[in-house]
């Protein structure tokens, strides 16, 4: 037994002999091993102190020592030694530059984020990208900006409560300047936002080096998205798990730590020629990507080159997603169209553009072939047939009826494709007009050429003084037909906009909770920003009555729908006017009030709810299930409901009207997307069937659709 135990002593001190015996090097090799892989903090402290101790001699390794021991505080959360030793290092080792830069870092009320771009599915690097922070506390300065920009409009805002501009933060702001006559959807105010928008997200960036690495210095704590941006190169299409893999959180004195995806972007390639066959030099040949905006396709320039002499053209670096491929040859002056007004003449680029070939050959865009592009693989072969297109003359009157105190009155004119459900580029301009006045009228002419055949929605519009707010603009428009003739003898009688009144009653009764009612314009109207304001200048129904009032309703076919905040036991049962149901077909407001609106609430509202699985059959984190009306009730947008899915992919939609729906999921799919028959019929075959007239639904699951580009 004694022996046993003087063996005990001797290999103790062995032990501590060997330990004394090692260098202070080796001592912090030992300290970064209890720290990093052994998770020892406790113990890498202690060497590290020791390390500090010994090291007087090597004031370089003595500074790592203690920024090792700082660093083993913080992560056990004893933020007074971990600081301490930053100070430490920050005031007594200040030629050791880069520790001492860290150390005040720690020290400051920031932190930091770094990482590494990396091409998608690989360890390749990424250098030279962009990479950029969105979100997080709200700029000071940025926001001074946009509180003067509303206040030169008599409204007054003030910085969000939780110094974060959010969703609950954007809609404070649209009541507010709804309430003062001012709308959010203005042209004016959305180009005031996204100035504020670029102003808060440009605060923090940094560019990759030749390992991918980025360090982004001075964060304000706070949540942030992690953006990288580099030619050639795109975010990766969103996995069905809709991850956090790219945001960062910040604390004071800490490093969060992200890994950035970016994937090469592909090539589409093909030859123009004419209708003999010749090929078009030359000729401009441009991709537009589909993107949906509140439901209607628009058409985003993505990629345009010229073709060469035997009219081949190459556009490079397209990221994954659906295209349409146009042409505009070349243009002998005078050939593009040109638009004329009796008092004012076009500019340069007044007038339609030239009209363009979409891919394989046609004019029509209803009629044009879409290409898919799906991860880096190229596009060969998309050739198109040029053909002159004819087009025509579109002229006629513009008379206002709005009282004005300046005399001519400045009007605007434009023309836009009346099929919402083919993607538009808003590429039609907007003319100037002078309207002139005639007895207690302001009349005009216009004159617009270039214009294909096609259906047509002319409009034209004129500034008013609403005492009630608004756009503080009102329209007039007409639909034409073109068929290879020109149309003449159009009039567009504008009157100042008015007030749309009605009631909303639950089972019968006034509603006891704040809710809101908003109305939404049908076909091309709805494009345009004046219209989309409708949406923002929600109004608050009289709890006590039931009562609404929206303001400054311009001339159009209209449905009313109800906001956010209608309680989950309740629907939509009907809306009518005059005892007749408009639920479905809506209603006009034309130069007078319409008949007020009645908006029924019926308690009884169904519930779906089922999971929504990738191809693997993983539970798909984060996607949108959407409920989607027959098809003959699709243009009531008040029988559309979703719901996001949760960390096990389930999903609960609640408030739905008894009826037939079919349930569908996309992956990565564009807001509001659903509300677009051209989208979802086709994919309608891979959702489900949910009947739910009589009772609500569980077990309701579905696969995801994978997004367009996987």
């Amino acid at each position: 037994m004694k022996q046993r135990i003087l063996a005990s002593i001797g290999i103790v001190l062995g032990a501590c002999a060997t330990l004394s015996a090692q260098s202070p090097q080796e001592l912090f090799n030992r300290a970064l091993v209890q720290e990093r892989a052994a998770g020892n903090l406790e113990q890498a402290i202690q060497l590290y102190q020791r390390v500090a101790r010994e090291s007087s001699n090597d004031r370089s390794l003595a500074v790592q020592a203690l920024m090792g021991a700082a660093r083993s505080f913080q992560k056990l959360g004893q933020t007074a030694q971990s600081r301490s030793l930053y100070q430490q290092v920050a005031r007594m080792y200040p030629e050791q530059r880069e520790q001492a830069a860290i150390a005040r870092e720690a020290l400051a009320d920031t932190g930091i984020v770094q990482g590494t771009v990396l091409l998608s599915g690989s360890a390749e690097p990424v250098a030279n990208a962009k990479v950029s922070l969105s979100g997080g506390p709200v700029d000071p300065t940025a926001f001074a900006q946009l509180q003067a920009f509303f206040k030169a409009r008599n409204v007054e805002i003030s910085a969000p409560s939780n110094g974060v501009v959010d969703q609950k933060y954007l809609q404070f702001l649209a009541d507010t300047a709804s309430a003062r006559g001012v709308s959010i959807a203005n042209p004016a105010v959305q180009a005031a936002m996204a100035r504020f928008q670029s102003l808060n997200d440009s605060r923090f960036t940094a560019s990759s080096d030749i390992l991918g690495h980025f360090t982004i210095s001075n964060v304000p704590p706070g949540r942030y998205k992690v953006r990288s941006e580099r030619e050639g190169y795109f975010p990766p299409p969103a996995d069905a798990d809709l991850s956090e893999a790219n945001e960062a959180t910040v604390a004071a004195g800490r490093t969060a730590i992200v890994e950035v995806s970016m994937v090469r972007g592909a090539t589409v390639s093909g030859k123009i020629t004419d209708a003999s066959g010749q090929p078009q030099p030359n000729a401009t040949v441009q991709a537009y990507s589909v993107q949906y905006q509140n439901g209607f396709p628009i058409l985003q320039p993505a990629a345009a080159k010229s073709t060469n002499d035997q009219g081949e053209y190459r556009l490079f670096w397209l990221s994954g997603g659906e295209y349409l491929i146009a042409v505009t040859p070349g243009l002998a002056p005078g050939e593009g169209g040109a638009v004329s007004s009796s008092a004012a003449q076009p500019g340069p680029e007044g007038g339609l553009p030239a009209p363009r070939t979409f891919y394989p050959g046609t004019s029509d865009i209803a009629q044009a072939i879409p290409v898919f592009i799906r991860g880096e693989s190229p596009v060969s072969g998309i050739d198109i047939l040029v053909r002159k297109v004819p087009t025509f003359r579109v002229k006629g009157e513009i008379r206002s009826n709005v009282p004005s105190q300046t005399s001519p009155v400045n009007a605007f004119f434009a023309i836009r494709p009346r099929n919402t459900n083919t993607p538009d580029d808003f590429g039609t301009p907007t003319i100037p007009a002078v309207l002139r006045p005639e007895g207690n009228t302001f009349v005009g002419e216009f004159n617009i050429s270039g214009v294909p055949s096609g259906s047509y929605d002319v409009r034209a519009w004129v500034p008013e003084q609403n005492p009630d707010g608004g756009a503080r603009l009102t329209f007039a428009h007409a639909e034409i037909d073109v068929f290879n003739e020109d149309v003449t003898g159009i009039s567009l009688d504008i009157s100042p906009s008015v007030r749309v009144n009605g009631t909303v009653t639950v089972d019968g009764v006034a509603p006891s909770s704040a809710l809101r009612v908003w109305l939404q314009v049908d076909g091309a109207l709805a494009k345009a920003g004046v219209y989309q304001g409708l949406a923002e200048r929600a109004s608050l129904v009289n709890n006590q009555t039931g009562a609404f009032m929206i303001p400054a309703v311009p001339t159009g076919h209209f449905r009313a729908l109800m906001g956010s905040g209608v309680p989950s036991n309740l629907y939509v049962a009907d809306v009518r006017q005059g005892g007749l149901s408009v639920f479905d077909s809506g209603f006009d407001v034309g130069r007078d009030s319409p008949p007020p609106i009645e908006i029924m609430l019926k308690s009884g509202a169904r519930t779906v709810e089922g999971m929504v699985r990738d191809a693997s059959g993983k539970p798909a984190v984060g996607a949108t299930a959407v409920l989607v009306p027959p098809r003959e009730r699709r243009q009531n947008r008040a029988l559309y409901y979703t719901a996001k899915t949760d960390a096990t992919g389930h999903f609960k939609i609640q408030g739905v009207a008894p009826g037939i729906y079919s349930l569908l999921s996309w992956q990565n799919m564009p807001e509001g997307a659903y509300f677009n028959d051209r989208f979802v019929s086709r994919n309608e075959d891979a959702g489900r069937m949910v009947n739910v007239t009589q009772v609500s639904m569980s077990g309701a699951d579905i696969r995801l659709i994978p997004a367009i580009g996987r």
